[in-house]
C-alpha cells in the first residue's frame, strides 16, 4: 500500500489577480508562501519518502519547505501540471465571464462535459496524471508521497477516482487543501479530500475573497484600454500618461484604472492604479496589478517598479513591493532559484 498525499498549490498570481493560469507559470503570493510554510509543519511528523511536485513554479515553491523540513530533493513532473487552457491561458475572469459565459459556467460546474478548442479535456489532463502517479505508487510500496499540483486539475482526478464524475459531490480546495488516499492493489480509496484545516483564517484565500462568495455582484473585471472609455469617473481620472493605460469594467462600468510605463532593460515600471471608493478593500486592486504582471512579462521583463503616489492604499506592500523606490521580482526562474538555494533543497 502507499500512501499519497495530493496538495494544491499555495495562493498564487492566478488566484489573486483572478486569471486564469493552466500551464502560464507564475509566482506564489505572499499568503501562498505562508501557507507553504504551514502544509509543510502539517506534515512534519507524517513519514515522506518521495516529494513530487508539478513543475510549473508555483507548485515547485509549494513543494520546497516541505523538502526542506524531510531533507528530501524535490522531483519535477509535467504530468502533474495544471490543465493546458489554451486560448484562456492569462486571460482575465472577468472577460470570460463576460463573453464566454457558458463555456465558464461549464469548467467550474460540469468538467467532465466542458470543452474548449486548443485545450486539455477532462480525459486527457486526468489520464496523463493518473498513469504518472500510479507509476510512482508502484515505485514507492509501502511508503508515502507528497504530490504537489493545481486545483483544477486535482479536482478532476478526485471526481474521476472517487465522485462518479460529478462534482457537486466534492469540497472546494482552499489553496495547500490536502487529500489523503491510499493506493492498493490497483485501485485508490481516501481518507479525506481538500482539507485545509492547517491554513489560519488570516492567510485563507478563501477567507481573504470571502466578501465576493456572499454576494450576487460578480467579483472579477475585463479590460479595456483608456481610449476607449469615455468618459472616465471623476475617481478615476488624472493617472499619469503611460505607454498602457487600461480601465477594468465591473458591472458594466468603469470602475478602476492601471498605468504602465516604457520598459527599461528587465525593469517595468508601473505609474499608478486607482478604484472606484466602492471597490476599495476588496481584490478590484489586485486584478489591476495583475495586468502590470502580464504585461510586462510578456515584454520579457524580470521586475516589476512602483513609481509616484497614485495607489490605492497597502496593495504594495501587500505583494511584496520593497525599496525606497517599491519594487519586486516577476521572474518565476530566477525566483525559484533563489529560494532553492536559500532553502538547500536539490532537484532529484
Amino acid at each position: 500500500m502507499t500512501d499519497v498525499y495530493l496538495i494544491r498549490h499555495g495562493e498564487a498570481e492566478g488566484n489573486d489577480f483572478r486569471r486564469m493560469h493552466g500551464h502560464y507559470d507564475s509566482l506564489l503570493m505572499p499568503r501562498g508562501i505562508a501557507q507553504a510554510e504551514r502544509v509543510a509543519a502539517r506534515l512534519t511528523d507524517t513519514p515522506i519518502h518521495g516529494v513530487f511536485s508539478s513543475d510549473l513554479t508555483r507548485a515547485l515553491l509549494t513543494a520546497i519547505p516541505l523538502c526542506r523540513e524531510k531533507g528530501l530533493p524535490l522531483h519535477r513532473e509535467q504530468a502533474f501540471r495544471e490543465i493546458q487552457m489554451g486560448p484562456w491561458e492569462d486571460r482575465p475572469y472577468g472577460q470570460l465571464l463576460a463573453f464566454e459565459p457558458e463555456t465558464m459556467h461549464a469548467f467550474h460546474h460540469d468538467p467532465v462535459a466542458w470543452r474548449l478548442e486548443g485545450a486539455e479535456t477532462y480525459v486527457e489532463y486526468t489520464d496523463r496524471f493518473l498513469t504518472r502517479l500510479e507509476e510512482i505508487c508502484r515505485e514507492y510500496d509501502g511508503g508515502s508521497v507528497a504530490v504537489f499540483c493545481h486545483g483544477a486539475v486535482m479536482r478532476g482526478v478526485l471526481i474521476r477516482l472517487f465522485f462518479g464524475d460529478s462534482f457537486q459531490q466534492i469540497p472546494i480546495a482552499d489553496n495547500t487543501g490536502v487529500s489523503h488516499l491510499r493506493y492498493q492493489n490497483g485501485s485508490y480509496s481516501y481518507e479525506y479530500v481538500n482539507d485545509s484545516s492547517h491554513v489560519p483564517v488570516e492567510i485563507s484565500t478563501f477567507a481573504y475573497q470571502s466578501w465576493w462568495r456572499t454576494k450576487k455582484t460578480k467579483p472579477d473585471m475585463y479590460f479595456l484600454p483608456g481610449r476607449e472609455v469615455e468618459p472616465l469617473p471623476r475617481e478615476l481620472a488624472g493617472l499619469p500618461e503611460g505607454q498602457i493605460h487600461l480601465v477594468g469594467i465591473w458591472n458594466g462600468k468603469p470602475s478602476a484604472a492601471v498605468s504602465l510605463g516604457e520598459p527599461e532593460g528587465d525593469t517595468g515600471f508601473l505609474l499608478g492604479m486607482r478604484v472606484l471608493r466602492e471597490l476599495e478593500g476588496r481584490n478590484y486592486s489586485d486584478q489591476l496589478l495583475g495586468c502590470a504582471f502580464s504585461h510586462f512579462r510578456s515584454r520579457g521583463c524580470r521586475k516589476l517598479r512602483a513609481v509616484g503616489d497614485a495607489y490605492p492604499e497597502n496593495i504594495l506592500s501587500n505583494f511584496g513591493f520593497s525599496g525606497s523606490v517599491p519594487e519586486r521580482s516577476i521572474d518565476t526562474k530566477g525566483t525559484l532559484k533563489a529560494a532553492m538555494e536559500q532553502s538547500g533543497v536539490m532537484f532529484a
